[in-house]
């Protein structure tokens, strides 16, 4: 193993004007200057450390690690979850690094990176040599020496999606944070998707055990309780004043993350050069070691965003217990190949002036779509959803919305209920029961051969038995069409915790579904548990049209968030 390093050009200058010199004197410093390189020397690596017992890894490609000198780094991808964007790696990341090392750190037990980053992306010279996933969840396991090394022998380290609070608690103040810092100077690529670029900025949004924190939430209350900020993990200049946020116009939070901006400046959390960057799915920006970022997005991908405050800039009402009220704030919508400069905060894309209004609802935004271009004014943005239910409505029932509901448990019900301050469907919990209920949606219409993204948010707990829940999609009214003439998409098993207290674990899954004919289709929800402790819940159901087909394998489709994990 060894460890190579590019002089700089001034150095060979120097190099060769002492060439001069020697020549010019002896024969015998001729002798002695040949014994130091001109263009490069090495040094050993430390060798790999034995794998430490409990700590899960996945490798591909080869155990031999050469870490190279990165002339045109450090830089950073901030990505915002969903499809991943190819051409960042292909035509930004990956060209800076030929034949590099990539770790991928991630709490949740997957290896979906490796043949994706590996060998999805691009083969020649600026393929990687070796791909390394490494499942750090706990803190033990983040101090252990087999870590440390593999982020020190890494030119590219990515943050999987996931949960960035479990990224937070087991890796702040550990090895892991440490290397991370030390990695990036001294050149590498460090990114990120949906949790992997939450954890980005000076303040990370951090909700722990909590639900996540919606636009709705700041409508009601500016210092909501699930509004929690925690300082960063990765010391960037770049970084500085700047909080994140992902899925961005996907699920509609803008609200949220204008929230956490005027609580972090009430609270004097940050200064005056605040900065909101939020990035839809499918889209991602890289910055660069000079700080220009440059906006790369994926076929379906929408835009990048950012926040500034100006002159104007008023917090009219950023109180406990009260709705946001924060007027006048920059917004720029990058699309592909636009730039922003973290360096001295300028763009050549126009602003548009928005407000947020949450006394309004549920027009909270002025002008009423805020994703828009600075010259469109239209209707809040439903994106490419052909069907979408977030329960905004706070006292309609699942029939008033278009939902039927089928019990043959004999006492359990789905029901719209408010749990934990947030408004969801609820399958109730019966300790004399079990559960065996279905709740199908409104109908909506699919067309043969196009593929549809599915998508919703889900809660299981509880301290005794676990849930399962199967997911459906496929024409009919009832339950048996669908398991007759649709499609399983998804089956969770074990929802809930036995611990006590119970912890919830709220996830995201996002999957593809290729329609087999065309017309009205429903999504099923079966909840089934054999004795009855615990409750599901749901939130953010959609399903979206895929405009175009996409450019990798079904089985890198969910790489945003392998396992099914959130940027909350």
């Amino acid at each position: 193993m060894t460890q190579s390093f590019t002089l700089p050009h001034h150095w060979i200058i120097l190099n060769l004007a002492f060439l001069m010199i020697v020549l010019s004197r002896s024969v015998l410093f001729i002798t002695l200057f040949a014994a130091f390189p001109i263009f490069s020397y090495s040094a050993p690596l430390p060798p790999r450390p034995a794998l430490p017992a409990g700590l899960v890894t996945y490798l591909s490609g080869t155990t031999e690690d050469t870490l190279l000198s990165i002339p045109e780094g450090p830089g950073l991808i901030l990505m915002g979850g969903g499809t991943e964007v190819d051409a960042v790696f292909r035509d930004k990341a990956f060209p800076l690094i030929p034949g590099g090392n990539i770790v991928v750190l991630r709490t949740n037990n997957s290896n979906g990176y490796n043949s994706y980053l590996f060998e999805g992306i691009t083969t020649g010279p600026n393929q990687p040599s070796s791909v390394e996933t490494l499942v750090v969840d706990s803190r033990t396991k983040a101090d252990t020496d087999y870590v440390a090394w593999a982020i020190s022998a890494a030119e590219m380290i990515w943050f999987a999606g996931g949960d960035q609070s479990a990224y937070t608690s087991n890796w702040r103040n550990t090895r892991v944070q440490s290397e991370l810092q030390a990695a990036y100077d001294r050149g590498v690529i460090i990114g990120g998707t949906s949790a992997g670029m939450a954890i980005m900025g000076e303040l990370i949004y951090d909700p722990g055990t909590q639900s996540s924190l919606t636009t709705a939430n700041i409508a009601t209350d500016a210092y909501h309780p699930r509004l929690i900020l925690t300082p960063r993990l990765l010391q960037s200049p770049w970084m500085n004043g700047v909080i994140t946020d992902t899925h961005f116009r996907n699920r509609d939070r803008l609200g949220r993350l204008l929230g956490m901006m005027a609580y972090a400046r009430e609270e004097g959390r940050l200064g005056d050069n605040i900065l909101g960057v939020a990035a839809s799915e499918a889209s991602c920006i890289y910055v660069d070691a000079n700080g220009l970022g440059t906006t790369f997005l994926g076929p379906t991908g929408d835009a990048v965003y950012i926040f500034e405050e100006q002159q104007s800039t008023t917090r009219d009402q950023v109180n406990s217990g009260q709705p946001l009220v924060y007027s006048n704030i920059l917004r720029y919508r990058l699309l592909n190949g636009d730039t922003y400069n973290f360096a001295n905060r300028s763009t050549s894309v126009p602003p548009l002036e928005l407000s947020f209004d949450g006394r309004n609802a549920p027009a909270f935004y002025a002008p009423p779509n805020p994703y828009a271009p600075p010259d469109e004014n239209q209707e809040p943005p439903t994106g490419d959803y052909i069907y979408a239910e977030f329960f905004t409505n706070t006292t309609a029932t699942l029939a008033q919305l278009g939902f039927t509901t089928q019990d043959f448990s004999g006492g359990n019900v789905w029901s719209a209920s408010t749990r934990d301050n947030r408004r969801v469907a609820r399958i109730n919990f019966n300790s004399d029961l079990p559960k065996n209920d279905w709740l199908l949606t409104p109908s909506f219409a699919l067309e043969a051969g196009r593929q549809y993204q599915v998508e919703f948010w889900v809660q299981g707990g509880g301290n005794r038995t676990l849930d399962d829940l199967d997911v459906w999609i496929g024409p009919g009214n009832i339950n048996t069409d669908l398991t007759t003439s649709g499609t399983l998409l998804l089956e969770l098993r074990g929802m809930g915790t036995g611990n006590t207290p119970p912890t919830l674990t709220p996830t995201t899954p996002s999957m593809i579904h290729t329609a087999i004919r065309s017309g009205l289709h429903r999504l099923g929800f079966h909840a089934r548990s054999a004795a009855d402790q615990n409750d599901i819940r749901l939130d953010e159901i959609t399903v979206k049209l895929l405009p175009e087909p996409p450019q990798v394998d079904d089985q890198w489709l969910l790489l945003g968030d392998p396992g099914f994990g959130d940027g909350f």
